[in-house]
């Protein structure tokens, strides 16, 4: 009775396990991918050289007739702006919704989401892969011998010579990954001599990881870093503790028969899509293999081709890919959420985190797909990322203590001296850390400390945010809604200014709050007031914008000065040019 019970409880189980759309470990599970039809075709002014790419419910393109090209998720025309030259195939969407676009010149030119021209930077030749974005709104360019690290307002933070052995070229960048980071943020860039470099976000050359072959693909991983080599080898790297001589610490392999094109990792699984068709899904603590996804059912899609672009994203929950040709979503997983073979004739499709996918083709046409419908688009909460620039005293990232008024004058020419010579570089950390305490009116009595006045901590406000770091907003933030006083107030606006973007209306709920504390006749605190909005509504678009530019109008009319009115008028003036 006992094994016959046992019996018709294991044939219940196993009819029931045969019916579930499940992933065993080790388990090969074929897609069952369809054709799928546009939602909508939308054709451009030239052919696509750069995009598509998504932000929230936009997607961009730069096309072949010196413009970019903004479209809704359902394919309507939102705007165009030209481009001071032929795009390259380097656009940017940066997470703060700002779009960086490289030229063929050498120009990068910056737009916000609305299409507004931000700031253009010059240069002699493109950078070799697309600019890569900060966690904290700086950007990353990487040249054939340098990298180039700028703030969000467009100004050089460092300039990081590579060594001659790491020296590429366009044709050599071609084949490499674009930059990743490692889980702390450091920069990744795989070089031309098979080797990794970490970079740290102070513009410092921490490591050269020498690798057996070629990479080809780079992620973060939880206290390291991923990455995949062309002779079918994933390996992951530690590097949480930085011991002398063995920064890194290489911790498992994971062999494969083919090179992995792309990695990212979530929720626990490194997912890599591989150049012989199949998708993988590999423990982030051994490389062991969950799951294995096959999904060309014999197509001759060329995934594996040298060059080829695949996108992967992890977004709602399950990893978005696409490669010429095709397009899926699974779960961490290894479940299928949907997949379509798209016509051969696209690129490399995006997914949007709306359930679209676009793809663009040679003859002008941009091509939206509905992958699935989402009842709710707003992206679900992640927690914030940053560098962690403010963690501790100055005193640690060896600046010395400095209370006398002549010390504080010689530290604050010394920071716009190097803010304004593009050499910040190493500096940032004490140097932020150090006005972050200034401003908050922290001393030190053990070394014959004062309070700071109000005029010093107004200054350090201004420079902390000319250091341009979205994580130094808090601090200005924090010292706004402490006592008022005019000159501290017009610092911190202008630190707000130089800052910047501000999708959550801090910025600007900060702003009314010292407009109201200071009152219609401190015309300086307006008319800095002005200059703080003029920034916020630039380079926030949206619906920053037209709250700031309500902001704004309450300044042409009576109780404020007449100066004052004229200047907001100038302000409202510059920014419908």
């Amino acid at each position: 009775m006992n094994l016959l019970f046992r019996l018709s409880v294991a044939l219940v189980v196993v009819a029931c396990l045969a019916g579930m759309p499940f992933s065993a470990p080790l388990h090969a599970q074929q897609f069952r991918a369809v054709e799928a039809a546009p939602a909508w075709k939308r054709a451009l002014a030239g052919e696509t050289i750069a995009g598509p790419l998504t932000f929230d419910t936009r997607v961009y393109a730069a096309s072949a007739d010196r413009s970019v090209t903004c479209l809704s998720l359902d394919g309507a025309f939102l705007w165009s702006r030209l481009l001071p030259g032929k795009p390259a195939a380097l656009m940017t969407v940066s997470p703060d919704g700002t779009v960086y676009v490289p030229s063929e010149n050498g120009a990068i030119t910056a737009l916000n989401p609305d299409g507004s021209f931000l700031w253009q930077l010059g240069g002699k030749t493109p950078p070799l892969f697309a600019p890569y974005p900060g966690r904290d709104g700086r950007l990353f360019l990487v040249y054939r011998n340098r990298v180039v690290c700028i703030t969000p307002g467009g100004a050089v933070k460092w300039t990081l010579i590579l060594p001659p052995a790491t020296l590429q070229t366009s044709v050599s960048a071609a084949f490499l990954p674009p930059p990743s980071e490692t889980a702390d943020g450091d920069l990744l860039l795989a070089a031309a001599d098979n080797t990794v470099l970490r970079i740290s976000v102070y513009g410092e050359l921490l490591e050269m990881t020498t690798m057996p072959s070629p990479v080809t693909a780079l992620s973060p991983l939880p206290g390291g870093y991923a990455v995949s080599l062309a002779e079918g080898t994933v390996r992951a790297f530690d590097v949480r503790n930085r011991r002398a001589g063995a920064d890194t610490e290489r911790v498992w392999d994971a062999h494969t028969d083919s090179s992995a094109l792309a990695l990212s990792a979530a929720e626990g699984t490194l997912v890599s899509v591989h150049a012989d068709g199949t998708i993988r899904g590999l423990n982030i603590t051994d490389g062991s293999l969950l799951w294995k996804a096959g999904f060309l059912q014999g197509r001759k899609i060329p995934v594996g081709l040298p060059g080829t672009q695949v996108f992967i994203s992890f977004d709602s929950g399950q990893f978005n890919i696409g490669f010429p040709g095709y397009s899926c979503a699974i779960t961490p997983a290894g479940l299928p959420v949907w997949e379509m073979f798209l016509p051969s004739a696209l690129r490399t499709p995006v997914v949007s985190g709306t359930g679209y996918v676009y793809a663009a083709t040679a003859d002008w046409i941009l091509w939206g797909y509905r992958a699935e419908t989402r009842i709710k688009i707003e992206k679900k909460a992640q927690k914030a990322q940053n560098y962690g620039i403010l963690n501790g005293r100055s005193t640690e990232f060896g600046m010395p203590f400095a209370s006398d008024p002549l010390e504080v004058r010689a530290f604050f020419d010394r920071v716009t001296s190097d803010i304004g010579d593009g050499t910040v570089g190493t500096g940032e950390s004490g140097y932020a850390r150090r006005l972050s305490e200034i401003l908050a009116n922290e001393t030190d009595s053990r070394f014959g400390g004062r309070p700071y006045d109000v005029t010093e901590r107004g200054r350090a406000a201004t420079l902390l945010g000319q250091l341009g770091s979205y994580e130094y907003r808090a601090s200005l933030l924090e010292a706004a809604y402490g006592d008022f006083d005019t000159s501290l107030a017009i610092g911190i606006l202008y630190g707000l200014a130089s800052l910047g973007n501000d999708r959550d209306g801090q910025s600007l709920a900060t702003v009314a709050h010292l407009v109201k504390k200071a009152g219609p006749r401190e015309s300086a605190v307006i008319r800095a007031a002005c200059d703080a909005l003029y920034a916020l509504i630039r380079y926030s678009a949206g619906k920053t914008a037209l709250e700031g530019t309500r902001m704004l109008s309450e300044f042409l009319e009576s109780p404020y000065e007449g100066q004052v009115q004229l200047y907001a008028r100038k302000i409202l003036g510059n920014i419908l040019q």
